[in-house]
């Protein structure tokens, strides 16, 4: 791990869930690439977390939410940051963090909507460091809870 005690924070993590790393053949100059997607931090100071949650068992399930959330990351823009998700027991959330929850739920909606994702979707939030969740939808839910 490289020092980075002289290195400015500018308010960006790193997804390590995307890194890559890659050396170049031998035709080209000898060094290593790394390719890594850097997110801006806004979320350090967000209120809630907003969960959006899909049945899903099988990995083209899995495939279809991880597409899902990389188009939410690219649309919700200043409003949200998308935290990331966790797939099993029958279940995909996405975790977004945020300062207004219904607005980013009605964003994120109408994403899903526009991706024709064919599924019963549920959507809860909290606060950070709360454990009780508002439910957003359906309506009709009465407990929510992620597994």
């Amino acid at each position: 791990m490289p020092d980075c005690s002289g290195v400015p924070n500018l308010g960006y993590m790193i997804d390590t869930t995307s890194f890559e790393l890659r050396t170049l053949s031998a035709a080209q100059p000898s060094f290593v690439v790394v390719y890594l997607r850097v997110n801006h931090r806004w979320d350090l100071k967000m209120k809630y977390q907003l969960v959006l949650q899909f049945g899903a068992a099988v990995l083209e399930d899995f495939d279809r939410f991880v597409a899902l959330e990389d188009q939410l990351l690219e649309e919700l823009g200043g409003l949200a940051t998308v935290d990331g998700h966790d797939f099993g027991l029958g279940q995909f959330n996405i975790f977004i963090l945020t300062d207004e929850p219904v607005a980013s739920f009605n964003s994120a909606n109408q994403i899903v909507t526009n991706q024709e994702i064919h599924n019963d979707m549920r959507s809860a939030y909290r606060e950070l460091d709360g454990e009780d969740y508002v439910i957003l939808w359906p309506s009709s839910l009465t407990k929510f809870r992620v597994l």
